[in-house]
């Protein structure tokens, strides 16, 4: 029996090893081997393997182990198993849905070969930034890469290169590494078509494009993707591309305080994504290497072979790739040439003004030699069209419950080149609105002033997380460095024209603004982000190339154009002298645009580098330095050490201060001529629109007062290059005059006992709107009913004291004064302003009184800052200052107690002044010692 037991057991043990045998699988190729797919008998594939370089590294036919084919069973399930039921559409990649699945089939010469894609949003929530069409990255390149029985989804690492020299490519490949994106199991293989099979849902049914993230910033509260809820909205296959749109559901973990009216349950925010994906061009374009002297966006990189540079960076401009048709003729139409398809979203009675606005570059292409090189085309019946197919560029129009940009231009690139492969423009419908309508008609100053570009660059975002975010919420919808603010000016000036219009009766209150005056701000607007898709900057100082006394000569403007480009920030025009009134927008591209796109877009013959061409350019920028052709852009504008008083946005012409003159007396006229009301306030209608038109007077007035900031501490800027003959320096200090005459004006302007007057008459019939719904809250605490004019005064006054005090301005006047032999000095900044706001009228009376205590006020409250606790960078030499100027008010402020019949109000305001100087006096200031 013993023996019968052991030897069953002995059979039954064969059989099992047997059957584990005949089951188990190949063992896995080791980490780094590759599996064959295809012909297992190809001994050859060791011998035939390309160098592995980062292009080709894991290629799909290297050498495996066992060359003998195998009879287990196969790796992967059948094809026409997994895809029975699917539909199928050839593309770029053949794309297959099944139900709720999509895969994506890759074929053997597709792997490790770059490819770029594309994200935007197709569905937004209507404010915060958060809007269908915006992107949601930039370019993205990246590959698929087999490895084993997976395809890895990497983005490549794009920024470092080592032009032809093989052992530091090595070293970059050593140092430098991808990300991978997502590890996709390979559903299927085809070995006859060398195909691979992987479902996609994990990329494009995820959060990879992190709008959990940004919406965290955009809401202030952390959301979560629900994954169940994800769903394709559409798939799409073309030759070159290959288009998705996903939907996609996220919760909120905390919705206290959660105000988002524009979502209908806010436990369940829906956001579309839409990812595009396209070959990159097979021949890359040849780059074109930047200049500082023109502004162009950039694709940057760093080259470690260029060891005998000052440093490694290299930086392309972006650009289109445009070709002549005939290369020796002097004047080509281009092979393939820009089109821009106005979306079905455009009014109608719009369109022919985008178009003008489109094809107002061709004048601009012809002085690059180029005819016909950018159209327009109406969507008409295309059944291929769909506005997020990145083969067509589109302008379309939305709508936004909080409007956000106004305009946008944004374009995407091949970053290997800076090639521009894809642009789409967006219009907001509310940028157009009629100023009876405008949504800021309920925001206070301060709302306005956070909205300033000015103001909010000059914040520190360190120190206030809610500025961070909100900073690096723009930056990535809009581009580091491409934010565009036109949205919001561009609708106060368009009230502004629509009330000049009003008051000179050439519009009838209630109806739409003549379309001839829409039409020049649209063709303006679209010109504007048009020239961004083109790859051109900002030009902020463009205004200064037409003469002051020329702006309303129409055969001048249309000539030379109103500014020296359409991409600067333009005031409409709009003449105090109202029979001399030209157009109110530029009606041409100007002259620096035409000098850009020759630089940027001059067919150079020959098979030249990018270097040797840079050479042959040589001659077009070193016309950089005449007055037509000067340049400054966002960071010339913006941040706190911007010092180019003529780098400024909503001005005009060649003489700002003069310019904003008389922008200050078209204010005041409107304001105080009596027909105000009758012409903005129609029969029948409440009197909320006469409370807007304030407004938007006062911040006309403002913009004009901030003209002269920059000259106080200013530096006239220019970018000359060694050997250019232009006889420029980079920085030439304002004269002691300049700066003095600037301050004055400040002064004068928005200073003054009645800066900001208001007749008693007008404000009371400044009405609010009654008219409750989910953006007019009547509750909201601190809402005023009636016009709060202190509030407003004292805002804008204040914007302009914490701009004149930065401590970035005061470092400047301080380093000025070892440059120049007759400086301005802080000391005489300080005192003028002491004497004008304090000293000279320290006991102020009239109706007034109330303004110029709260102007004394806001003066005080920075001197005390500045002495107790200064801001980072605050030179000692003007907390000095500030201390000396404290002693002084106290001072002034005894002699002022000693009069006989101060009001009641006077003596409070200098007892509480006097008791802050005195504490501010006796306080330690915090030091390291």
């Amino acid at each position: 029996m013993r023996k019968l037991s052991i030897l069953v057991g002995l059979v039954l043990m064969v059989t099992f090893v047997s059957s584990f045998a005949v089951a188990a699988p190949i063992p896995a190729a080791s980490a780094d081997q590759n599996l064959v797919l295809g012909d297992d008998d190809d001994k050859d594939d060791e011998a035939k393997e390309p160098k592995k370089t980062r292009s080709n590294r894991g290629k799909w036919a290297a050498k495996k182990g066992n060359s003998k084919k195998s009879k287990s069973k196969p790796k992967y399930k059948p094809w026409k198993e997994v895809l029975k039921d699917a539909e199928e559409q050839e593309g770029l990649f053949n794309v297959h849905t099944k139900r709720e699945d999509v895969f994506f089939e890759i074929k053997e010469d597709q792997l490790d070969k770059p490819f770029v894609t594309f994200l935007s949003l197709s569905k937004g929530i209507g404010a915060r930034f958060v809007l269908g069409g915006l992107p949601i990255s930039g370019s993205v390149m990246f590959d698929f890469h087999r490895v084993e029985d997976h395809i890895q989804m990497r983005q490549l690492n794009t920024r470092f290169r080592a032009t032809d020299d093989e052992a530091l490519d090595n070293a970059i490949d050593l140092t430098f590494g991808n990300s991978v994106l997502f590890n996709l199991p390979i559903a299927s293989e085809n070995e006859k078509e060398k195909a691979l099979l992987v479902k996609m849902n994990p990329v494009f049914l995820s959060d990879i494009s992190d709008m959990g993230f940004w919406l965290r910033l955009a809401l202030g509260k952390s959301v979560q993707m629900d994954k169940k809820k994800a769903m394709y909205r559409k798939v799409k296959a073309f030759p070159k591309n290959i288009e998705v749109e996903a939907l996609l559901t996220y919760s909120p973990g905390d919705r206290r305080g959660l105000n988002l009216p524009s979502v209908p349950d806010n436990r369940f925010i829906e956001i579309g994504v839409h990812y595009s994906i396209h070959m990159l061009p097979e021949n890359p374009m040849k780059p074109r290497l930047a200049d500082d002297r023109i502004g162009y966006f950039l694709t940057p990189h760093k080259d470690f072979s260029r060891d005998g540079s000052e440093n490694f960076f290299v930086h392309y401009i972006n650009r289109w790739r445009l070709e002549k048709k005939d290369p020796h003729s002097s004047l080509s139409e281009p092979k393939q040439p820009i089109v821009f398809y106005l979306d079905t979203t455009i009014p109608h009675k719009y369109r022919k003004y985008v178009t003008q606005g489109i094809e107002l570059w061709q004048r601009a292409f012809e002085a690059a030699g180029f005819k016909n090189a950018i159209i327009a085309k109406e969507v008409g019946d295309d059944p291929d069209y769909d506005a997020e197919d990145a083969r067509y560029n589109t302008i379309r129009w939305i709508i936004a419950d909080e409007p956000s940009f106004g305009a946008i231009g944004p374009s995407r690139v091949d970053p290997r080149t800076g090639e521009i492969i894809d642009a789409d423009i967006l219009m907001e419908q509310n940028m157009l609105a009629s100023f009876r309508k405008a949504y800021r008609r309920y925001s206070g100053p301060e709302a306005f002033v956070n909205m300033d570009p000015m103001m909010r660059y000059l914040k520190d975002p360190s120190l206030n997380p809610d500025i961070a975010d909100e900073n690096q919420l723009r930056d990535h919808f809009f581009g580091s460095g491409a934010m565009c603010d036109i949205g919001f000016g561009f609708t106060q000036n368009f009230e502004f024209m629509q009330l000049v219009l009003l008051t000179d009766g050439l519009e009838e209150n209630g109806m739409e603004v003549p379309m001839e005056f829409v039409g020049e701000a649209l063709v303006f607007v679209t010109a504007h982000e048009v020239g961004h898709t083109l790859g051109l900057r900002h030009n902020f100082k463009s205004s200064i190339s037409t003469p002051y006394d020329k702006l309303n000569d129409r055969r001048v403007v249309e000539d030379i154009g109103m500014t020296g480009s359409v991409m600067d920030y333009p005031s409409p025009n709009v003449s105090r002298d109202r029979s001399k009134q030209g157009y109110y927008y530029t009606p041409s591209i100007g002259t620096y645009d035409q000098w850009a796109i020759t630089y940027g877009y001059t067919e150079i013959p020959g098979d030249k580098s990018p270097e040797h061409e840079q050479w042959s350019l040589k001659s077009v920028v070193n016309r950089a330095n005449e007055k037509r052709h000067h340049y400054g852009t966002d960071y010339d504008t913006y941040p706190a050490g911007a010092l180019e008083p003529l780098s400024m946005i909503w001005d005009l012409g060649d003489d700002p201060l003069a310019w904003a003159e008389e922008r200050m007396g078209v204010c005041r006229d409107i304001l105080n001529n009596g027909n105000l009301e009758k012409r903005v306030v129609g029969d029948g209608e409440s009197y909320a629109p006469l409370r807007n038109a304030v407004t938007t007077l006062f911040i006309q007035e403002y913009r004009a007062a901030a003209r002269a900031l920059k000259y106080v501490g200013g530096q006239y800027t220019a970018r000359p290059h060694l050997g250019d003959n232009s006889g420029q320096v980079p920085l030439v200090p304002q004269t002691a005059a300049e700066q003095r005459e600037a301050l004055q004006f400040i002064i004068k302007n928005a200073f003054a006992k009645d800066a900001f007057a208001v007749s008693p008459e007008i404000l009371n019939k400044l009405q609010d709107d009654k008219m409750q719904n989910w953006q007019n809250r009547m509750y909201t605490y601190g809402r005023r009913f009636d016009f709060p004019l202190n509030g407003w005064v004292g805002g804008l006054q204040n914007a302009l004291v914490t701009q004149l005090l930065h401590p970035m301005r005061l470092q400047r006047m301080a380093d000025v004064e070892y440059k120049v032999e007759e400086p301005y000095r802080v000391a005489e900044m300080f005192r003028t302003l002491t004497s004008e706001i304090w000293t000279g009228n320290i006991v102020p009376a009239g109706k007034t009184a109330i303004m110029q205590r709260n102007l004394q006020r806001i003066y005080l409250d920075h001197l005390i800052s500045m002495t107790v606790t200064p801001a980072p960078g605050t030179p000692w030499e003007a907390i000095a200052l500030a201390r000396l100027q404290l002693t002084r008010l106290q001072s002034g402020i005894n002699t002022a107690q000693q009069r006989s019949g101060l009001s009641d109000e006077a003596n409070a305001h200098l007892l509480e002044s006097q008791a802050r100087i005195t504490r501010a006096l006796d306080a330690k200031l915090d030091s390291s010692f």
